[in-house]
């Protein structure tokens, strides 16, 4: 079902299982005491909202999507995921969030795009008191209760291993592309490739970044020039989805799947990508428990309990065609 709120776009209904409420017994410190205050005697059980701000509709957040809401299913939480009327637009994304304060919910779980726009809707969020817990980015605010982030330095770092076991001891010049210069995921995923290049593998040398700024289009020519004026290049590293998929297509029409390809993320098209031999490795997240996760933490801090503000990393894994059937399943 689908809603219009404004600037805002529910993309996913309110669901509410009947059982696993919490109980209000208790008032919770900081923020969560303000979603509790509705209750009217100890021992009643109140029924959460929360929303799940995104900010995409790729595979990967589809996946955080779905352990949002599977979460919201078992713990008997009113939840409803909202996405701005423009993917991965930062004002959208302040935007919705303005109309989610506005709307009565008693925490939001969100997905940061930029780190310094989008500061300006936690901390609205915060003055409101209603709670943030940050998924898959950060931004400059510090006004959230916990992160729910892949280790994004030490992924890079990963890809920057593959990277160098496929080039072997003669290395070569590699190309990186992402998406947005103000996004924490991109950028420490760069910093951790381009820092074990130089740490351990001096035979590799990472071009300069590119980012595309949301404009496939954009990423598929800056992909088709970089090819056309180096002959020598041996490599290409794509810190996210989208670069990847506009990558691989390109490389398929210039017929150079000979390339070594590291990519992130497990979208069915860039699977298809590695069956076909143009992707040699995906550095794969699990978007579905930083949705899980972040209903599982906030329903904590609304109870009352401790929850600390730490990143909780969910992990990510190298897949190659040597376990691809593990990735599929």
């Amino acid at each position: 079902m689908k809603k219009r709120l404004v600037s805002t776009i529910i993309i996913s209904a309110m669901v509410l299982a009947m059982t696993g409420c919490g109980k209000t017994t208790e008032a919770p410190a900081d923020q969560g005491a303000a979603a509790q205050a509705g209750s009217e005697e100890a021992g009643q059980e109140k029924t959460y909202k929360i929303a799940l701000l995104e900010k995409g509709a790729e595979d990967f957040f589809l996946s955080i999507d779905k352990g949002f809401m599977d979460a919201c299913k078992e713990y008997g939480v009113e939840g409803t995921v909202v996405a701005p009327s423009t993917y991965h637009d930062s004002a959208q994304i302040n935007n919705a969030m303005s109309e989610i304060i506005s709307t009565g919910y008693d925490a939001v779980v969100m997905c940061p795009q930029d780190y310094d726009a989008n500061a300006s809707a936690i901390d609205e969020a915060y003055n409101a008191g209603l709670p943030v817990i940050c998924l898959d980015s950060l931004t400059a605010s510090e006004n959230y209760i916990t992160s729910i982030c892949t280790d994004n330095k030490a992924a890079g770092a990963e890809a920057a291993d593959k990277m160098a076991e496929l080039l072997g001891e003669n290395g070569g010049k590699v190309a990186v592309f992402a998406n947005d210069p103000q996004a924490v995921s991109d950028v420490d995923r760069i910093q951790g490739f381009v820092d074990r290049c130089k740490e351990k593998y001096p035979a590799i040398e990472c071009m300069d970044v590119q980012y595309y700024n949301n404009d496939l289009n954009r990423c598929s020519t800056q992909v088709s020039d970089t090819i056309t004026a180096n002959a020598d290049l041996a490599g290409l590293f794509c810190v996210n989805n989208q670069s990847a998929l506009a990558a691989g297509n390109v490389l398929v029409s210039y017929q150079k799947e000979s390339l070594k390809f590291v990519g992130f993320d497990s979208d069915q098209d860039e699977i298809a990508l590695m069956k076909s031999g143009v992707i040699d490795a995906l550095m794969v997240q699990e978007p579905y428990q930083m949705g899980y996760l972040g209903v599982e933490k906030m329903l904590q801090h609304l109870k009352g309990e401790s929850v600390p503000k730490d990143n909780i990393d969910p992990g990510c894994k190298i897949f190659t065609m040597d376990n691809i059937d593990e990735l599929e399943q």
